[in-house]
């Protein structure tokens, strides 16, 4: 549950946007 987790605090600090972007580059 711990990728859920930091998905979720990697999209709620980049609005959904870089969150997303960045969450994806780190994977």
């Amino acid at each position: 549950m711990q990728f859920i987790d930091e998905a979720t605090i990697q999209v709620q600090a980049g609005k959904g946007g870089n969150g997303c972007l960045s969450f994806r580059r780190e994977k």
